[in-house]
Order: structure tokens, then sequence, then C-alpha cells
């Protein structure tokens, strides 16, 4: 186990796989054997593999939180997010107060296009975690999917009350005062984000559009060549 361990910090991971099998040869209902081998085997990119030893941990261990929490990763991953809000919501059974877990079922909610339930896993993260900045974020990205435009902006300030420095915040309030048609504030937003993230391609981009939406051809020329000039191949 310790020399599994030790190899998979070196990136050593099939020799660390190979290690914890053997741990677990000797005592096979070692559920940390099973945990880290899983974690590696996900490193590996072997989903499958590492979502049966997460599952031989919680066999052994029943209320195991970190192995739901990295079935549930591992689920995500394959692109099976009912099976993933199960694990996530295990997790929160087992631990209410995880803001951090309430955020990613949010995550995983929103990527199903359920937005309302989405909004409440949010809302309980910041619950907990009042200035939980991300959280913030995500509530302004939902509301935006949802038109909600005044409530995204409200959460998108929120994000930059809380960290200045947040460029894909600046980003999203530039997108969401340019649907608000207040041009010079989404122009100042876009390039708040740049000032702060200087290779941030998309920002450059969306500054490009709507300097070509407001006739400012040579502006919008600027932008799209910074745009490109990060990413050769941005075309978005």
């Amino acid at each position: 186990y310790n020399m599994g361990n030790a190899l998979k910090e070196q990136g050593k991971l099939e020799e660390a796989i190979e290690a914890y099998t053997k741990a677990l040869e000797i005592k096979p209902d070692y559920v940390a054997s099973y945990t880290n081998k899983g974690s590696a085997l996900r490193q590996r990119g072997k989903l499958e593999e590492a979502i049966f030893a997460y599952n031989k941990a919680i066999s052994i261990k029943p209320d195991y939180i970190e192995a739901f929490y990295s079935l549930g990763a591992s689920f995500h991953e394959a692109g099976k997010l009912e099976d993933t809000i199960q694990c996530y919501e295990k997790v929160l059974e087992l631990r209410p107060n995880f803001a951090g877990m309430h955020n990613n079922l949010g995550n995983v909610f929103r990527e199903l296009g359920k937005f309302d339930k989405a909004v409440l896993s949010y809302e309980r993260a910041i619950s907990i975690t009042p200035d939980f900045v991300e959280v913030y974020y995500n509530l302004g990205i939902t509301f935006q999917e949802l038109k909600q435009l005044d409530n995204a902006l409200s959460n998108y300030r929120k994000a930059i009350e809380i960290n200045p420095s947040y460029p894909e915040a600046f980003n999203n309030l530039g997108v969401v005062y340019k649907e608000l048609k207040e041009f010079n504030l989404a122009i100042d937003s876009y390039i708040k984000a740049t000032d702060l993230k200087q290779d941030y391609a998309e920002a450059y981009n969306n500054l490009g559009i709507l300097y070509r939406d407001l006739g400012q051809k040579n502006n919008a020329f600027e932008s799209y060549r910074e745009a490109l000039n990060i990413d050769p191949e941005y075309d978005e």
C-alpha cells in the first residue's frame, strides 16, 4: 500500500496500480487501497475500473464519504450524470454542510438543464459559505441560461466584489451588459477581463464582436487580432 502511494506520487501509475492490487491480495478489506487504486485508475483514464474499485471500497465501508465523492467524480467524467447525482447526494446525506459538494451538485443539475434544482443547490452552498465566490459565478451562468439577466448581473457583481481579480466573471458580466444593451459597460467589462488575463482569447473575441456591431471597425480588427494571436484557431 505504501509502495503504491509512493509510486503514485512519482506519477508511475501502472506500477502503483499493481502495488495496490498486491496489497489487496494480502488484505482484501483495506478500503484505502481500493480508493487509492481507483484514483490511479481514474488518472489513467480507466474509468470503469476506477468505478469498480470505488464501489468495492463502499461495499466494505458504506459511509465512506471520500469513496462516494470519487465515485461521483468518475461517473461525471464518464458522462453518467444521473449516477453522479446519486453519489453526490449520498455525500450530502453523510455530510450536509459540505458547501463544495452542494456546488458540484448544482453544476451537474445545470449540465442536465435542471436549472431550478441547480439554483437550490447553489443557494444551499452559499447559506453554508456566504463568500463562496465560485458559487456566485455559477449562479450567474445559471440565471443567464434562464434569461434572468438582472439576477445574472447581481451574482457576477457579487463574485467580483468577493474576488476583484476574476476575469471570467468580468467576461460574463460583459455578455450580460451587451444583452441589456449597456454597451459601454460591456466594453469596460471585456477590457477588464483582458487586463486581468492577457491571454483571454474569448474576451478579446467578445470585444471584437461588440465593436463590430457598434460599427467600430478598427477596434474590432484589433480585438480579433489579439484573439487570433493568442489562439490562431480561435473562430468563435
